[in-house]
């Protein structure tokens, strides 16, 4: 354990090194250990660091800080024997879009972030601590929501698993793991070309050869991710084809209000969401469904 020295005043605009406040860091040497060290007050867990050391940067004060780097076990990518894909908090974004593990499981997902940002983010960018920002900007959680995953949370008592959909802000929880869905139950298309205004992601769920629910996830519209799902209940009797603008209708009606800012409408946000939306429905309608 190590206490920084007080950095120099800072001198110059709002942003940089010299707004660094002297904080302890503390090294786990297991889980367990990050677990209760990182959830002390005043302490925070790291794993690539883009957002935090940002945050540090502009002053944001800290008392503890808890790399995660040495816990190897957080940075495997694995095939379980049910086919889902298990993906450690640790991986990065370069490590998604590299993995053959995840290129066969999940195609549509390596191949969303391997365009993501360029190499030196995805080379740090680890998938903890893209989720666990909640930033609406970013596009790993909405795949995430999109493809209907699930987060492994490890606290005192043990792990629990927690749809993605279900993550609230300031969890107090380690997370361990992301599980995903596998190819064959689960499709993405994304459509970003409206992005900074508005990001739409679609996940398309199949059984038998059907597509039996519809997730479709947002991003730049709110200050985080957002989903709204169609069940078995209504797409069951629906054709993506024929049905694609009602069912993208529905969709976006439950979404929340998008946000009204500098880069686009709410209004313009609340039109265009559901004409992506059909897009998505009505390309994907035309592809094999795997």
């Amino acid at each position: 354990m190590t206490t920084l020295s007080n950095p120099p005043a800072p001198l110059v605009g709002l942003r940089g090194r010299q707004r660094i406040a002297p904080f302890v860091l503390a090294r786990p040497g297991g889980v367990a250990e990050a677990i209760a060290l990182g959830q002390a007050p005043g302490s925070a867990w790291m794993g690539g660091g883009v957002d935090l050391m940002d945050g540090l940067k502009r002053g944001m004060p800290l008392d503890r800080l808890v790399p995660l780097g040495a816990l190897a076990e957080l940075g495997t990518i694995s095939r379980c024997e049910d086919g889902v894909l298990r993906v450690g908090a640790l991986a990065t974004y370069q490590d998604l879009a590299d993995s053959a593990v995840v290129r066969e499981a999940a195609p549509d997902l390596a191949a969303l972030i391997g365009t993501v940002a360029n190499f030196r983010i995805r080379s740090k960018a680890t998938v903890g601590g893209s989720v666990m920002s909640g930033n609406g900007q970013y596009d790993l959680m909405p795949a995430l929501l999109a493809l209907g995953a699930v987060l492994v949370l490890a606290g005192p008592d043990g792990d629990a698993r927690v749809p993605a959909a279900a993550l609230v802000p300031d969890e107090p929880r380690l997370l361990r793991a992301v599980e995903i869905p596998a190819r064959e139950t689960a499709r993405l298309r994304v459509d970003r070309t409206l992005r900074p205004a508005v990001c739409v992601y679609l996940g398309l769920a199949f059984h038998g050869g059907a597509v039996v629910r519809l997730r479709a996830a947002v991003s730049c519209a709110h200050p985080r991710p957002v989903l709204a799902e169609l069940g078995p209940d209504r797409v069951a009797a629906a054709d993506p084809a024929r049905d694609a603008a009602a069912l993208a209708d529905e969709l976006a009606a439950g979404l929340p209000s998008p946000v009204d800012d500098g880069t686009a409408s709410a209004p313009y946000r609340r039109r265009v969401i559901p004409v992506l939306i059909r897009r998505l429905l009505e390309a994907s309608s035309t592809e094999p469904q795997a």
